[in-house]
């Protein structure tokens, strides 16, 4: 009979899909990247547990502060997000959501709201991207009362190229109302302005897509390894570019904890327009690698 796999972690490591290297006593980091293995499993149906639980784990980091993505309102005109109380339980919060969604009125028009992120589709999306591109660096934590390692943080990226980026959730956010931040002319110049002028449309690029903490292992200081992580993945499988820098593009809210790491470790801000949240950031793998590096050396 075949044991039966409790946890993401077990499903990733038994089925060797998941590099992994303990942080400390309470936390390890594991390192995935799109290949025909991962594929292969992810078509067999046997990481159902990893997609739930990363999902949940999404969902709950960006239902609290400061993105607040737990709810929106349906009126598109408005658009108000409110947010999960930090010691709310998503899943608790979810069901009493599901029971009554009528009674969740927006607090600015009074229009129905709706989750941010549809659990079922959010689900189904991770599936697609991480059989299509991803790299992903995973923190794991030791439960408080078992052994058992549970998923508490992440950071994603993946291979683009400049032109390709400009809609690799670069550009419109669901803070910004569906708002166009830049349009793609400014973008390109921008992008060429901060890594250099010889880049073209075609040019390869790595998209510093994501890095998210859980509340509760916000002091294990795994932020810089997380990130060190998954760009020296994207190093190691972006080589077949020799004597090139490849050039990192993200995004990140202005002002934010994230945005601060960002500027420390390498990345340089674009322009933030009125109205707009978000901000643009741009660096080079080999410039992230050393920067991230620096601050695991001295934590």
């Amino acid at each position: 009979m075949t044991e039966k796999l409790h946890t993401s972690y077990e499903e990733l490591v038994a089925h060797k899909l998941m590099d992994t290297v303990a942080l400390n006593s309470k936390f390890s980091i594991g390192v995935i990247s799109h290949n025909d293995e991962l594929k292969r499993r992810i078509d067999e149906g046997v990481l159902g547990r990893f997609f739930n639980e990363f999902a949940a784990l999404y969902r709950g980091i960006y239902a609290g502060e400061p993105w607040n993505e737990y709810l929106i309102c349906t009126n598109d005109d408005c658009g108000k997000k409110t947010g999960l109380p930090t010691e709310a339980s998503l899943e608790k919060t979810d069901e009493e959501f599901n029971a009554n969604p009528e009674k969740n009125c927006c607090p600015d028009c009074k229009s129905p709201m709706k989750l941010f992120y549809e659990p079922t589709n959010i689900e189904q999306n991770f599936v697609r991207v991480f059989k299509e591109k991803i790299f992903a660096s995973l923190l794991f934590s030791h439960n408080d009362i078992s052994t058992e390692m549970q998923m508490a943080g992440f950071s994603l990226g993946w291979e683009t190229t400049v032109h390709d980026g400009y809609k690799d959730k670069m550009i419109i956010g669901a803070g910004d109302l569906g708002k166009q931040v830049l349009t793609y002319d400014e973008y390109f110049s921008e992008f060429r302005e901060h890594l250099g002028k010889t880049h073209t449309e075609h040019t390869p690029v790595f998209n510093s897509a994501e890095l998210a903490i859980a509340q509760k292992a916000r002091d294990a200081r795994a932020s810089y390894p997380l990130l060190n992580a998954v760009y020296t993945r994207g190093q190691q499988n972006l080589a077949v570019y020799p004597g090139q820098e490849i050039p990192v593009i993200g995004h990140t809210l202005s002002g934010s904890k994230a945005e601060a790491i960002f500027k420390k470790v390498g990345f340089t801000t674009g322009m933030q327009k009125p109205g707009s949240e978000e901000v643009r950031v741009y660096s080079t793998l080999p410039r992230l690698i050393a920067g991230t590096q620096k601050y695991i050396s001295t934590k």
